[in-house]
């Protein structure tokens, strides 16, 4: 059920110091609900961030780029309206240490996927990118970034054809990559 994520929501994380998963699915957070969660600083024990479902667009990334907050291991931010301008502040915010982050549902398309070389994401096992409109310039674009940690990756219905994936794979640089998901694409 969808509920409505307050200021006054806020103000009760904050007499909340031990904090490790915050499931705030569907809350209708919004821009402004993204730097809320932003400020939440104070939360220094936080592993898990589930921010499936919000509206964040382009603006709510701007405010996570000013994010003060510990960056979790496990990072959701699937299905909130994000695009390749939002992506493209995402870059500076504190990625480094996440180790499981999905961005399945976002409009990042290739363009999305050119800003990602600059996230630091060297420590990612996990990366779901599915139905994200990648396409075959995306998926060349990822394979270039350098995950040497990175297990599975979710490629569920991003257009790729079996030509894209082939030059995409000559030239990826996941050594530990064992699970490939590629479900609904033109292999």
């Amino acid at each position: 059920e969808k509920q409505r994520f307050s200021g006054e929501d806020a103000k009760l994380f904050a007499k909340c110091l031990n904090i490790k998963s915050m499931n705030l699915r569907y809350c209708t957070l919004y821009a402004a609900g993204a730097g809320i969660i932003g400020g939440m600083e104070h939360l220094k024990n936080l592993e898990r961030v589930n921010l499936t479902g919000n509206c964040f667009e382009s603006e709510g990334c701007k405010l996570m780029l000013e994010s003060k907050i510990k960056t979790p291991y496990r990072f959701n931010i699937s299905y909130c309206m994000i695009k390749s301008d939002g992506i493209k502040h995402l870059v500076n915010v504190r990625m480094a240490g996440v180790k499981y982050l999905n961005f399945k549902g976002n409009c990042l398309e290739a363009v999305g996927l050119k800003h990602f070389k600059s996230m630091r994401l060297k420590d990612l096992i996990t990366l779901n990118l599915s139905s994200c409109g990648i396409g075959g310039e995306g998926f060349g674009h990822l394979a270039e970034i350098e995950m040497v940690f990175l297990k599975r990756l979710n490629l569920h219905s991003n257009h790729l054809s079996e030509h894209d994936s082939e030059a995409g794979f000559r030239k990826c640089k996941f050594p530990r990559l064992r699970y490939l998901i590629l479900w609904c694409n033109h292999l």
